[in-house]
C-alpha cells in the first residue's frame, strides 16, 4: 500500500495500536485510537508506520503465519519500535529497473512534499 501511494505522491505516517474502540455513528474513539495517534504524532516522525508492541505479541504463534508477518516489519534500533518496511518490500519488483523508478519517485514525492512546507511557512 505505501508503494502505491509513493507513487501517487503521497507518503504515509501512522500508529497501529490494540484496544478497545467505540463506534457511533461516524464517531469512533477509544484508548485504542488514542495510542494509535499517539504513536503516530511523537514516535512515527517519518514516513513509517509503527506498530504498538503489544501488537506485535499477539501475532499468532503459528511459524509460518509469524515468520511471514514478521518478514513485513522492520525494527528500529533507534526507538525499538516495529514498522512497515516498504522499501524492504521492493524485492517483490521485478526488475532492477523498476526499483530505481519507485526510488526516483519517492525522492521526486519527498522533495515536492518539502517544497510544499518551505511555502506554507511564508
Amino acid at each position: 500500500m505505501q508503494q502505491n501511494l509513493i507513487l501517487n505522491n503521497l507518503l504515509l505516517r501512522g500508529g497501529i495500536a490494540k484496544g478497545n474502540l467505540i463506534h457511533k455513528g461516524s464517531v469512533i474513539y477509544g484508548p485504542a485510537l488514542i495510542k494509535a495517534v499517539e504513536l503516530e504524532g511523537k514516535q512515527a516522525k517519518y514516513p513509517r508506520i509503527i506498530i504498538e508492541p503489544c501488537v506485535i505479541e499477539s501475532l499468532p504463534n503459528v511459524k509460518y503465519d509469524k515468520e511471514f508477518n514478521m518478514n513485513l516489519l522492520k525494527k528500529d534500533s533507534n526507538d525499538n519500535y516495529y514498522y512497515t518496511d516498504f522499501i524492504g518490500q521492493c524485492d517483490d519488483l521485478d526488475y532492477q529497473y523498476e526499483f530505481l523508478l519507485f526510488i526516483n519517485k519517492m525522492q521526486e514525492t519527498i522533495k515536492y512534499g518539502l517544497k510544499m512546507i518551505l511555502i506554507i511557512k511564508l
